[in-house]
């Protein structure tokens, strides 16, 4: 580059810089201060205006949430009811407040509402739903509501309380443990309403129809003292469950299905479990006492199979006891009895053999889902175990 072209790039330079220099000092002295940040900048040298730091205000102002409450507690609530709050929301500031529906727990909504705008100095309501259906007991849900107020940018809402059924029985399950096969033994239930309406039983019926004679309902009224302990009930029915003499030895099963008076609960079934026991006791490998069931398996066609279990007689009447088959289902099963035998002074032994013959079809009496157990009934001389069962867990394969 020759000489002459370097003195016309300095001299661009220079003129340049000064006109640069002097259109801000033109700004500055001529220019009033617009009172933003952004216009006290020019009035300021780089460094302090870069330690400038103030946050711009929106042109339509700021906006400032402040909620009446953010918790509420239902109390008591039935179980099939839906609880319903509203929480006031208001705007204290000077900018439009804008609201949305954030998360909520599971049984959690918010009723009708998406989003809302809330002008300064007005208020908006929020409606909190829960539904007790599928709670039992004291819980506690939450809402978060999204605002665009920066110092408050979400509000969690929470309510909270107990849920109560509108029928409750007390204990839930009936349970008959260890009862002597020659005497009646009652339970009682107290069922609690939680409504208004008196609670009624107006009928029953047993499930099991082969068992059924052997049980006994009755109903009264709940005693006051009772009623009163019971948080929330309003009415209440004592159900009496009788088990007659006769049921066989073993393990037993019933459900009794309560038809009742109140809108929202006109059934309610009531499970009642339990064991007979007597003198008469059977053992034996893979016998169930609990279930009174004797579990064979899945077995081939091809071979017989027999299993063995031993009726052990005690008491005072062991000596006079009598086996007499009197069911065998299905008949694929086969039973015998073996002589009985003296164990001592105080115990007889009576050897019972179940078999599967060879070349028994193919069948399932597992007892799952899709099919029964076979069973089989032992009729007694004894006077506390008439009958006694034997239930029969097996299947056949080719």
């Amino acid at each position: 580059m020759s000489m002459r072209a370097w003195v016309v790039v300095v001299l661009a330079a220079v003129v340049g810089t000064a006109t640069g220099a002097y259109m801000a000092h033109w700004r500055v002295t001529s220019l009033p201060w617009d009172g933003t940040p952004e216009g006290a900048k020019i009035h300021l040298s780089t460094d302090e205006a870069a330690k400038l730091n103030v946050s711009s205000v929106p042109d339509d102002g700021v906006p400032e949430v402040v909620v009446d409450h953010t918790e509420y507690n239902f109390g008591l609530m039935d179980s099939s009811a839906t609880g319903r709050h509203e929480f006031t929301f208001t705007n204290k500031g000077t900018g439009t407040l804008k609201l949305s529906k954030g998360h909520t727990t599971c049984k959690c909504t918010m009723a009708n509402f998406e989003h809302a705008e809330v002008p300064p100095g007005q208020s908006t309501k929020v409606t909190l739903e829960f539904k007790g259906q599928g709670f039992s007991g004291p819980y506690k849900q939450t809402a978060t509501v999204i605002t665009n107020d920066p110092k408050q940018p979400q509000v969690e809402l929470m309510v909270a309380g107990r849920i109560i059924p509108i029928l409750r029985a007390v204990p839930s399950e009936v349970s008959f443990t260890g009862i002597s096969a020659g005497a009646p033994v009652t339970r009682t239930v107290d069922l609690f309403g939680y409504v208004d309406t008196p609670l009624q039983i107006t009928g029953f019926e047993l499930a099991d129809k082969k068992t059924a004679e052997m049980f006994e309902i009755k109903t009264e009224p709940i005693k006051p003292e009772v009623l009163a302990k019971e948080a929330g009930a309003k009415s209440g029915v004592q159900l009496s469950v009788t088990v007659k003499p006769g049921l066989p030895v073993g393990a037993f099963k019933q459900t009794i299905h309560l038809s009742t008076n109140l809108e929202g609960a006109p059934h309610h079934d009531l499970e009642v479990s339990g064991n007979v026991v007597s003198d008469l006791v059977i053992v034996g490998a893979r016998w169930d006492e609990e279930r009174s069931l004797l579990g064979i398996g899945t077995v081939s066609s091809k071979e017989e199979v027999s299993r063995r279990l031993i009726l052990i007689a005690r008491g005072k009447y062991r000596d006079q006891v009598k086996l007499k088959i009197a069911e065998v289902w299905p008949d694929l099963l086969k039973v015998e009895f073996e002589p009985p035998v003296a164990v001592g002074e105080t115990i007889r032994q009576f050897p019972i053999v179940i078999r599967i013959p060879k070349g028994t079809p193919p069948a399932n009496y597992l007892g799952s889902e899709a099919a029964q157990t076979g069973r089989i009934v032992l009729e007694t001389n004894h006077p506390d175990a008439p009958k006694m069962l034997i239930r029969v867990g097996f299947a056949v394969e080719n």
